[in-house]
């Protein structure tokens, strides 16, 4: 049952106000053909669609089977429609683009019936009203009177309780509309129809029940209903909701109707996706060339870790940029400090070791891993009769160029040498090369000659072989240093057989060989400079020779190997072991602080060479020559400090340990229980004790020693050593040696005066000259080798100089004395006084108590035992008291020896030194002519002066490192070569890992890796993105411009799909169903313009690639678009346009489904 009551509805424009129902009640039956007549603007058609839902009344209520609907919602009243009510419209209100049968079916769709179901039930309708054999036609298709059949199946299809026609007859001609009537009529036997009609007769002729109407108000009813009032209520019909499928169904058959706008629109749309899709093509084709040639040169350049790393980005990310605002002044830009702050230390070992263990997991990425030791093999060679170095290369290093013996980056990239290492795992390059003669090398004195990727050898290789003559080279060199200009012949190109090659050979000689051991200076001689010894020794070196002849198999990727000379990595070993059994490394390893080269500490500055072993002196007519005035002699030997000659590092001073004799102890107890139990028991207590003892700072045994040293380095703690040693030598009779020594020291130095004169060509017959150049004899080589032999008889006296027993004694106390002075100031140090009290604290503990009297309770009385223990214990440490100084007195006897050394050091300091002598002497110039022989030969003392005299800095690793050895356990460098490019990106995550675990527990080891290429490409690659980005941010524009023509196209066609819009509502459809319409619509649209640009792409990409490859002469570049790129494009494209359309969609879900029907 339906049920008005009381209806009333305005329509208000501007200030007209329009009464279209005044208080209209009017109940209806269930089932009942009612006619509603009346004149135009009565009301007739607004009660019409208030009764179907479309339009909603002000007051009153509308019950539909006792529910009220005036807490409806616009989901309540869509769901009202689409289950209780059907429409036939005057104008049939078909949708064009769909067929009859889906015309019916829509209905069903949005009531969520399923494919099959709706599609026979849309059949059935249609067959009810005749048009069953028509389903397929489009509404175009049909006469008026089908198209209102099609309508009325339509409305009949969902079965609803209620049929409303409006004017159904009103298009049809006078047959169609008997037709159209009879329908109705039938209708009506089950089901409410409500027909508004302008024609009386109709109303009169089918319908049961005429209802008039004027002026909004009911003025007649051929047959009322009065209904029982029962208490209305609020029920939801149920759901209804169009699917996107359908949406995409009505928007996708719109379209088609509409082809040619459809595809310029989409055209339009897909300009801006060409345009990035082209700027992505040629971005990742450049890319991918980039990453082609990174992966090519993966076995060239792996990835690297040397001992001594630069932190190139560190010391990019501090270069200063701001600016500085001052016009009296100039800062400082700090580029030294910060190039070295940039330099790191890797711990290589720690490394390998990670590497090498199964916790790094980097085996499943990595070719292999190559370990280096900066050694460089020595390779001879004897062209003409002279012996010739070959590698390291030193031809071009008199230009400062060419010598790779340093390890530096630059020194590398300018190396001119030839011969290169080859890699241990014959993996990384064997699959590059074919051999043209021989075979890869299989022992450590086999090489391999690559050639260039296009079969040549260069012209150096060959002076190197001497298969060209190397004097030739050495006369362009001349030539070049002398004139800068260079004539040459290369009117023709030598030409070489394989076999050629193959009869090179070389001598290898260890670097530790050029030093020979001169036994009077105690140091070591290089030899290098010695020609007639570097034959000999090369003469007699290790064979090295050519086996095999390699050429790169594919002349455009990189290669593994240089071209030039390929050693194996068995050499390397072979020149390590060599050296290791070498005398000067076995000495240089077995005193780490010594320069064996020089004799004297690392850290010590090298001192004048000793002149007085390379020459022979007639003493009696050098005496003869000259007398001296020692009244005029001023020595001072005061200011000596003899405290600061100790070199307190060296010294072997160990504080004892706390070492009980327990067996010896318990033989001393009386107790009747098993021994080994008493000795575990005072095992436990004395490690207790120590344990204790450490609590307390100023009873620390573990401190004791280090506290004591630190105190003699203090002011108070040098003056006491300095006072205690002074009294020492006076003690000793030091004191009292003959000065007769010193003086007749100076005259063995002045001896040599005059013949220095003669041989510097300097006039002896001015008297001023021997004051005016005396200083300078002093400090030359002469000079210092008459001062080291003077200085011998100076030692030998001091050396008669003897320290008893009681005189260290005494020192010692005093020094203990100092030292216990000094713990009780400080008061934070072990002072040795204190030890006693806290041993017998310890004993008087109640756990070390408890201890003991646990262990002993059932044997013997816990406190007679302690009392035995702790007394022994006492003993115990009175004797690490004595020990302790026993320690310090042997301590002490190393102190003197170095003084002794120290003390002729002061006394040759103040004998070079004196500023006076120039007064004290006369010297007769001819009286020495031929008193000086020289007893070494010119080569020995070059090679001995070279040694002892050189500037160089020495180090203990350089010096080894020069000598041809490095421990095979601690590599230089390590390189890494990864499988592919992405087992590269994760071994730099592995590498990444560790050093954030390192930088959590051990910074120092920290490692920096250097990836060359990665770098490099990575540079090139961000200028290509970057450029990308521009461009593609340029194209964007034209989207976003697509993306409102668009929004300006779903506009037009909201307008044009107003009367589809009414349709759809009044059959159900929601608010949100219309805007999903129209967004299905954008979506299409947006989907067909990135399709369409994708395609267009693919194919402007061929000729794209031709032009590119003939302007570049590059096939290996190529422009493509990835599927996953053309996917987000795709994706994007549909995006924008949807985005474009919401707001004409929006407006589309807002239209009044009344005006919406009544427009054309």
């Amino acid at each position: 049952m339906l049920q008005l009551k009381d209806i009333c509805k305005k329509y208000v424009t501007g200030d007209l106000e329009q009464t279209a129902l005044d208080h209209v009640s009017l109940s209806l039956r269930d089932n009942e053909f009612v006619a509603v007549l009346g004149p135009s603007g009565s009301g007739k058609t607004t009660m019409l669609n208030i009764i179907g839902g479309l339009d909603r009344y002000d007051s009153g209520d509308l019950i539909i089977n006792d529910i009220s609907t005036k807490k409806y919602k616009d989901r309540d009243w869509d769901s009202y429609r689409n289950h209780t009510v059907g429409f036939v419209f005057q104008s049939y209100n078909l949708i064009p683009h769909q067929t009859i049968l889906s015309n019916v079916e829509l209905a069903l769709t949005i009531s969520g019936i399923s494919g099959s179901e709706r599609s026979r039930r849309a059949k059935e309708a249609l067959d009810r009203v005749g048009l069953g054999e028509q389903v397929h036609k489009k509404p175009n298709q049909l006469s008026g009177g089908q198209m209102q059949r099609v309508a009325i199946a339509r409305a009949l299809v969902n079965d609803p309780d209620i049929l409303l026609a409006d004017e159904p007859t009103g298009a049809l001609d006078t047959e169609t509309s008997v037709q159209v009537m009879d329908l109705l009529k039938e209708v009506a036997k089950d089901r409410l129809v409500v027909m508004v009609t302008h024609n009386p007769e109709l109303a009169e002729q089918y319908a049961t029940r005429i209802v008039r109407l004027k002026d909004g108000r009911i003025i007649s009813d051929s047959d009322p209903y009065e209904s029982n009032e029962e208490p209305t209520r609020f029920d939801n019909l149920g759901k209804s909701s169009m699917s996107l499928l359908t949406s995409l169904a009505l928007s996708f058959n719109n379209l088609r109707t509409k082809k040619a706008r459809t595809f310029l629109v989409a055209f339009a749309g897909s300009i801006g996706i060409i345009g990035i899709a082209l700027i992505l093509s040629l971005s990742n084709g450049v890319n991918d060339y980039i990453r082609s040639i990174e992966e090519d040169t993966l076995s060239e350049y792996p990835i690297a870790i040397q001992t001594n790393a630069v932190s190139l980005a560190q010391i990019a990310e501090r270069t200063d940029t701001t600016e500085v605002n001052s016009e009296d002044s100039v800062l400082e830009r700090r580029t030294i400090t910060r190039m070295f702050s940039g330099l790191n230390t890797n711990d290589l070992i720690s490394l390998r070791k990670f590497l090498e263990s199964d916790q790094s997991g980097i085996d499943e990425y990595t070719k292999a891993i190559e370990y280096s030791w900066s050694i460089t093999p020595e390779i001879w060679q004897i062209t003409n009769g002279k012996a010739r170095q070959v590698n390291p290369d030193r031809t071009f290093s008199a230009m400062g160029l060419g010598y790779s013996g340093g390890s530096s980056t630059l020194s590398a990239f300018m190396s001119t040498d030839t011969f290169h290492p080859i890699p241990e795992n014959e993996d990384l390059y064997i699959n590059q090369y074919e051999v043209k003669a021989g075979h890869w090398p299989e022992h450590f004195n086999e090489c391999v000659l690559v050639l260039s990727p296009t079969g040549r050898v260069t012209d150096y290789t060959l002076y190197t072989m001497g298969l060209r003559d190397p004097e030739e080279l050495t006369d362009m060199l001349k030539q070049f240093s002398e004139t800068d200009s260079v004539t040459v012949d290369d009117t023709s190109l030598m030409e070489f057989s394989y076999e050629d090659f193959l009869d090179v050979t070389f001598r290898l000689i260890s670097s530790a060989d050029h030093y020979v051991y001169d036994e009077e200076f105690k140091v070591y001689k290089d030899k290098s400079e010695d020609e007639k010894f570097m034959k000999s020794l090369v003469e007699n070196g290790t064979e090295i020779r050519i086996v095999g002849v390699v050429k790169p198999k594919d002349t455009d990727s990189a290669a593994m190997l240089l071209s030039g000379i390929g050693y194996p990595s068995s050499l390397i070993e072979h020149v390590v072991r060599d050296a290791a059994d070498s005398t000067i490394v076995k000495q240089q390893r077995s005193d780490p602080d010594i320069n064996i080269i020089t004799g004297k500490r690392f850290d010590e500055r090298p001192d004048g060479l000793d002149m007085s072993k390379m020459f022979s002196v007639d003493q009696q007519a050098l005496q003869n020559a000259f007398n001296f005035d020692m009244t005029t002699m001023n020595m001072n030997f005061s200011g000596i400090d003899l405290a600061s000659t100790v070199d307190f590092s060296a010294l072997n001073f160990d504080v004892p340990q706390v070492n009980m004799d327990l067996g010896s102890l318990l033989s001393q107890l009386r107790f009747d229980i098993d021994s080994e139990t008493l000795l575990n028991l005072a095992s436990d207590t004395v490690k207790g004790y120590v344990d204790y003892s450490a609590k307390e700072e100023t009873t620390d045994w573990a401190k004791l020693g280090r506290s004591f040293f630190e105190w003699m380095q203090t002011e108070e703690g040098r003056t006491s050593l300095n006072d205690e040693l002074k009294k020492l030598i006076e003690e000793s009779g030091m004191a009292s040696i003959d000065p007769d020594v010193f003086r007749q020291a100076l005259v063995h130095v002045m001896e040599g005066y005059p013949k220095w004169l003669v041989d510097h060509e300097i006039p002896t017959t001015d008297p001023d000259v021997y004051t005016q150049y005396l200083n300078e004899y002093l400090n030359s080589e002469e000079a210092q080798k008459l001062l080291s032999e003077a200085l011998v008889s100076v030692q030998t006296e001091l050396g008669k100089v003897e320290f008893t027993e009681e005189q260290l004694q005494s020192f010692v106390t005093a020094l203990n004395e100092g030292y216990t002075a000094y713990a009780k100031e400080k008061g934070d140090i072990p002072d040795p006084s204190l030890f006693t009290d806290s041993l017998n604290q310890y004993l008087a503990l109640e756990s070390t108590q408890s201890t003991l009297t646990s262990g002993i309770a059932k044997a013997i009385n816990a406190d007679d035992l302690s009392a035995q223990i702790s007394t022994l214990i006492n003993q115990q440490t009175s004797g690490f008291v004595n020990s302790l100084q026993s320690s310090i007195q042997s301590g002490v006897q190393q102190m003197m020896s170095q003084m002794s050394a120290g003390l002729t050091s002061a006394i040759s300091s103040q004998l070079s030194g004196l500023a006076n002598l120039s007064n004290a002497f006369k010297v007769d110039a001819n009286a020495f002519s031929e008193a000086i022989k020289v007893t070494m030969s010119e080569e020995d003392m070059k090679a001995l002066m070279s040694s002892m005299m050189s500037s160089n800095q020495y180090s203990y690793d350089g010096n080894l490192r020069n000598f041809g050895y490095a421990d095979l356990n601690k590599p230089y460098s390590i390189s890494i070569y990864p499988k592919d490019f992405e087992s590269k990106a994760e071994i730099l995550k592995i590498l990444d890992q560790y050093n954030a675990d390192m930088r959590e527990n051990d910074p120092d080891k920290v490692i920096e890796y250097t990836d060359v290429v990665g770098t490099l490409m990575s540079g090139v690659t961000n200028i290509v993105n970057t450029v990308s980005y521009v461009l593609i941010a340029f194209v964007a524009v034209s989207l976003i411009v697509s993306s409102i023509m668009i929004g300006i196209i779903t506009y037009i066609s909201v307008l044009e799909r107003i009367k589809e819009i009414g349709i759809l509502r009044a059959i159900g459809a929601s608010k949100r169903n219309i805007s999903e319409v129209f967004n299905a619509e954008t979506f299409i649209i947006g989907l067909l313009s990135g399709l369409l640009g994708i395609g267009i792409t693919y194919a402007l990409l061929v000729p794209i690639n031709a032009v590119i490859h003939n302007l570049t002469d590059n096939y290996a570049i190529n422009a493509f678009l990835p599927a996953h790129n053309a996917v987000v494009l795709v994706i994007i494209s549909v995006i924008l346009t949807l985005i474009g359309g919401l707001i004409p969609s929006r407006q589309a879900a807002q239209k009044d489904p009344v005006i919406a029907l009544r427009s054309e």
